[in-house]
Order: C-alpha cells, then sequence, then structure tokens
C-alpha cells in the first residue's frame, strides 16, 4: 500500500507547487488547454529524476535481466504476470458494462491459469481469445470523470489524475496480491520483477525514443496522451483518430 502514498504525495506536491502560465494567444492557450500540463515545471523534475533513476537502477537491472535469461522463461514471466493481472481486467469490463470483453478476459483467465500452466503459457491467444487489458482510469471516463491535469508520478511515470486514481483503486483488484501482504519481501520481489520484466520489453522502444526525440519530455506526455485518448474511445465505442499506441506500464 505505500505504492498509494507516494501518489498521493505526489498529487499532493503538485497541487502546491503552483501552476504554468496560460498563454495569451488564442491558439497557444487553446494548444495549452487541450494537453492540460499546469504543472509542467515540476512535472519536468520529476521526469529527469525518474530518468536518472532508470539510467542508474532500472535499465541496468532489465538489460542483465535479458542478459542471464532465456527467452522462453522472459516470455513465461511475462505471460505469469499478464495472468495475474488478468481478474483487475475482468473487474473493469464488467464496471464497464462490457459482457462480450469480460467474457474474453473469463476465458483467457480460465484457459491460461489451468491448461497455461498457472499462466506461464498463453494457450488463449492460440485459440484466438483477444487480450485486451483494462484499468479502473478507463473505468472513470467510460463514466464520465474528466481527465484532469497531466502528471508525472515519482519513479512511475506518465499519468493523469484521473488515471492516478484508477491506478490507486486497481491496486485493489489483483486478488493474488491479498495472498502475499503479510510477506513483504515476497510482494515486493513479485513488484520489482514485474517491472524490471516491463522495462526488458521496452529497451529499444525507449532507446529508439531516446535518439529521435530533441524534447522527451514532450514526446512521452505526447504519446502517453494519445494512447490514453485511444484506450478511452475503445473502451467507450467510440472512433478515434489514428495515433501511435504503445504498452509500457510500470504500475505495479
Amino acid at each position: 500500500m505505500r505504492r498509494i502514498g507516494i501518489a498521493v504525495l505526489a498529487v499532493v506536491f503538485l497541487a502546491v507547487a503552483g501552476c504554468a502560465t496560460r498563454p495569451a494567444d488564442p491558439d497557444l492557450a487553446r494548444q495549452f488547454d487541450e494537453i492540460n500540463d499546469p504543472w509542467e515545471p515540476v512535472n519536468r523534475g520529476i521526469f529527469a529524476f525518474n530518468g536518472v533513476l532508470d539510467a542508474a537502477v532500472v535499465k541496468p537491472l532489465a538489460v542483465g535481466y535479458r542478459f542471464i535469461t532465456p527467452q522462453f522463461v522472459r516470455t513465461g514471466v511475462s505471460n505469469f504476470f499478464e495472468n495475474l493481472r488478468t481478474p483487475m481486467y475482468l473487474a473493469n469490463d464488467l464496471m464497464q458494462a462490457d459482457g462480450a470483453k469480460a467474457c474474453d478476459s473469463l476465458r483467457r483467465l480460465l484457459v491460461n491459469t489451468t491448461i497455461g500452466v498457472g499462466g506461464l503459457f498463453d494457450p488463449a491467444s492460440h485459440w484466438d481469445i483477444p487480450k485486451k487489458d483494462n484499468d479502473f482510469g478507463r473505468t472513470l471516463a467510460v463514466w464520465g470523470v474528466e481527465r484532469g491535469p497531466y502528471f508525472v508520478r515519482p519513479f512511475f511515470g506518465a499519468s493523469t489524475i484521473r488515471d492516478a486514481a484508477g491506478w490507486g483503486v486497481d491496486l485493489f483488484l489483483i486478488p493474488t496480491d491479498y495472498l502475499i501482504l503479510d510477506q513483504p519481501e515476497i510482494y515486493w520481489s513479485k513488484a520489482a520483477l514485474y517491472n524490471i520484466s516491463e522495462r526488458e520489453q521496452a529497451i529499444e522502444f525507449i532507446e529508439n525514443l531516446q535518439r529521435s526525440s530533441t524534447d522527451m519530455y514532450v514526446t512521452v506526455r505526447s504519446l502517453y496522451l494519445q494512447n490514453r485518448t485511444k484506450e478511452i474511445a475503445a473502451a467507450r465505442g467510440e472512433k478515434s483518430a489514428p495515433g501511435y499506441a504503445f504498452e509500457f506500464d510500470t504500475d505495479d
């Protein structure tokens, strides 16, 4: 539950840190409102801190993990964590009243937990049961909650007020976590391995962004907001404009 405290502290810190000035030019003001990043100076500081932490600790661990672990093991680890998160997807499918998606999530959970040996394998995908993640941030959006300002969470990166609130709820929707709450060494080892696994899968993606971007902060913000817009439009059953979708989540 320490992660919730970090998120709350981040929100409070940003709230008292002051806001960026809205441009007087109408076109720039419209763009400013669309991005909704009033805490950009503070966000950039947190983003820089996260970048240093990533370069010094997280990326080296991810590179080392890739070096010492065969691909089939890494795939199994990724599959295992995806299966652990499927009850969270299912809960949000139900809260969004999306019966078809909930059915797919339930089928994936049953198939991969049993035939897939606890989720280490992914026979559901071979049987064309679609894999669609979900989260409470999307659930809030489906029921009309506004996005709120963009901000960068210490350690965990890009978010918005709505998504951060959703993240806090999602922490309670992974039932296996309750089994290890009284075993902190297992709980935090699981969280560390999950994040290292996710970071390992994103090594080339992030390196490409760093090589091609003139302002990494703006690039990440733009990609995050575009991606969330597409995900929320899909959750609402709407068509969204073409955009770049990516998967890189370190919220566990």
